[in-house]
């Protein structure tokens, strides 16, 4: 379904928020414009129903706005 089933300290740290908000939050909102314009979290959605998991390495976004790798 494309939302956040679990979480850890790590994620906390990245994510710039606690687990308890990011649980439920959909993948989509990880990604920058850019990234959904090109339909890159669709993509990683249905890769993830065909093969039951799908791996993502380029920038995502915080809760702040700020961006990781």
């Amino acid at each position: 379904e494309g939302r956040v089933r679990s979480s850890s300290a790590g994620a906390e740290r990245l994510a710039g928020c606690p687990s308890a908000e990011l649980l439920g939050c959909d993948h989509a909102e990880f990604f920058g414009d850019t990234e959904r314009n090109a339909g890159i979290p669709a993509a990683l959605r249905r890769e993830a129903d065909l093969h039951g998991r799908a791996e993502f390495e380029g920038w995502s976004l915080r809760r702040d706005g700020s961006r990781y790798w």
